[in-house]
């Protein structure tokens, strides 16, 4: 981040610093502004059936996200702990993106690294299915039939959303194998320092 890990906060305006001010405040605007586009939280108000259960599931989305957070927090503050003690184990890490795994390749029991693995592939699946599906979706039922192909047959359109989902996988894994050229760096640490 550019400052050592006991300075909380910069009120610098530099690009090259990832934890300042101005990034946090940023951070918790997009949230705000994206917080109706969420598709977990929007799949939970429309099948809550009336205002009381929206409410109801809105609060809940909102407790879950702070016990999260929370959760969070002492597991990496657990960490930071951890690697205090061990200033061996502190130096083999080469980037602080790294220290979750290189906890739980090092040190934790085989049984725990496959299930960790396991859970890991199962959500990283689940995550890609859900945007393909979603962009596929989008393309096919917003653009594609409303203004290039309209009155066609449910299956002429279930085979364009097979292609346009085929299309952006191509364009995903373009984008992993650009992302894995530069692996010294994480996606928002170039798009932070705009060096793209």
């Amino acid at each position: 981040s550019g400052y050592s890990h006991t300075k909380l906060i910069s009120a610098e305006l530099d690009l090259a610093i990832e934890a300042t001010i101005w990034a946090m405040i940023f951070s918790r605007l997009s949230e705000i502004l994206t917080f109706g586009t969420q598709q977990v939280i929007i799949q939970r108000v429309l099948a809550s059936g009336s205002k009381r259960n929206m409410f109801k599931a809105m609060y809940m989305n909102i407790g879950v996200e702070i016990f999260w957070t929370a959760l969070s927090v002492v597991v990496v503050w657990g960490l930071v702990a951890f690697y205090n003690q061990n200033v061996e184990a502190k130096t083999s890490i080469e980037h602080p993106d790294k220290v979750i795994a290189h906890y739980v390749v090092h040190y934790m029991p085989v049984f725990m690294r496959g299930v960790i693995l396991a859970g890991l592939l199962a959500a990283m699946m689940s995550t890609f299915d859900s945007a393909l599906n979603s962009i596929s979706s989008v393309c096919t039922n917003d653009f594609y039939r409303r203004y290039f192909r309209r009155n066609r047959s449910e299956s002429y359109y279930l085979a364009a959303s097979k292609y346009f989902t085929f299309a952006w996988g191509l364009v995903l894994l373009a984008f992993a194998l650009w992302q894995l050229k530069h692996s010294g760096q994480t996606v928002l640490e170039r798009f932070g320092r705009l060096n793209v």
